[in-house]
């Protein structure tokens, strides 16, 4: 039986592999390398946090490997004032994608993307109202619960139809209104 636990797990790894598959979806031909410098600035804490700093940092890993990008740099927010300096520093050093993790981040990653619209920003568990500029984007989970039928045509004792939980990337965005 699976305990409660298994849905946080569950959304950090789900941005684990978010990230890695945006990095990779900012790359190029397969094989051929990619001159793409990227970084990430984390929340307050440490990357081995075992939450969205480590998942995030795992899929820029993983997303740079796969695209062939040279090896991504992390910097390590240690104070809420240290947000802004941070992603400056890869601004200044010419970085082409700048992923940062976690809500409080937010308005200072949407102030260097406005700033630099050269620049490609994604923000995990980032909501980021309308009107955002083009290189700004939010990234969060949402729980959604849907019904799985079976596509087994032999006879089984579990039942034909099952409930199942599964998490889903969303760009955050708000609705619009009806």
């Amino acid at each position: 039986m699976r305990g409660r636990s298994d849905g946080p797990m569950k959304r950090l790894l789900a941005i684990c592999a978010a990230v890695g598959l945006i990095v990779t979806a900012c790359g190029v031909i397969p094989g051929t390398g990619s001159g793409l410098k990227i970084g990430i600035v984390t929340d307050i804490g440490q990357l081995e946090d075992k939450s969205f700093n480590e998942f995030s940092w795992k899929g820029v890993q993983d997303g740079a490997s796969a695209i062939g990008a040279p090896k991504p740099v992390a910097i390590v927010t240690k104070d809420i004032a240290d947000y802004k300096q941070n992603i400056q520093q890869l601004v200044d050093q010419k970085y082409d994608v700048i992923f940062t993790v976690g809500f409080l981040i937010g308005t200072d990653t949407l102030a260097a993307a406005k700033a630099n619209p050269g620049i490609q920003f994604y923000g995990v568990d980032q909501f980021v109202a309308d009107p955002a500029p083009a290189n700004y984007q939010g990234l969060t989970t949402s729980r959604v619960t849907r019904t799985v039928r079976s596509r087994s045509s032999r006879p089984s004792r579990s039942p034909s139809t099952t409930s199942r939980t599964s998490t889903r990337l969303t760009r955050a965005r708000p609705r619009p209104r009806r």
